[in-house]
């Protein structure tokens, strides 16, 4: 867990408490992390971060029926080529992506602008997030 902005910190907070929950009592939780789960990707950092609504029905009835998920971490994202984060965290719970962010990469990036190196948006996971800072 490497929180890269006032978001990410919000998620581990919420994952902490899980997991103490969990080695505790034994209340098991599935944190699911969804990406960008829109009907197509429309820039270029959603490429990565695509998770199709159909991935995403499969996700979370896989979270909801798995015989036991413990504590589990899950990061929603369908089986985009380039990607931040992979889903063998879910494979316990059979979850499988099926679709892949790869038919709309042509149209993307045509209509894309260069991207900065430097920008926090290019940079980290948390992209406006962290660009946006603790004031919006």
């Amino acid at each position: 867990m490497w929180p890269d902005g006032f978001y990410g910190l919000s998620k581990a907070f919420g994952e902490n408490p899980a997991r103490l929950y969990f080695d505790r009592w034994g209340i098991e939780t599935a944190s699911l992390r969804i990406g960008s789960s829109f009907p197509e990707p429309i820039h270029r950092r959603m490429l990565s971060s695509w998770l199709a609504y159909d991935d995403l029905e499969r996700l979370v009835s896989a979270a909801l029926t798995a015989p036991r998920v413990g504590h589990s971490v899950i990061h929603g994202v369908s089986d985009n080529l380039c990607r931040w984060w992979n889903s063998d965290s879910a494979s316990h719970i059979g979850f499988k992506q099926q679709q892949s962010s790869e038919p709309f990469t042509a149209a993307v990036e045509a209509r894309a602008q260069p991207a900065d190196p430097a920008s926090p948006v290019v940079r980290y996971q948390g992209g406006n997030f962290v660009a946006e800072g603790p004031h919006g």
